[in-house]
């Protein structure tokens, strides 16, 4: 039966934690899960491909730019509804912001 327990345990058997179980791991050393290490990982991946690419090539192509054109109207679409919906805040920060927009 899954809960039932063993009738006796054995005395002579002892269960050892590894050596320094009790030491807390210090946050600034690396581990294998490690956010630090899965950015290294990621970049190194992106720049053995980016290394195989001819730059002139992809810069040339015209999905390239259209890209970079669509990215550039997304960010800045972005920036407005960022001001817009942070404007009160902008303006108790910087007390100058309130002369540009003056609504009435």
């Amino acid at each position: 039966m899954p809960g039932r327990l063993p009738l006796r345990a054995d005395p002579d058997k002892k269960e050892s934690a590894p050596l320094a179980a009790h030491i807390a791991r210090p946050a600034y050393k690396l581990g294998t899960g490690s956010a630090l290490q899965m950015v290294r990982e990621a970049v190194a991946s992106v720049s053995k491909r980016v290394a195989g690419t001819d730059i002139r090539a992809l810069l040339q192509s015209e999905l390239f730019w259209r890209r970079a054109w669509i990215a550039s109207f997304v960010l800045a679409a972005l920036v407005v509804l960022g001001a817009w919906h942070w404007w009160a805040a902008i303006v108790d920060a910087w007390p100058a912001a309130a002369r540009l927009h003056q609504p009435g």
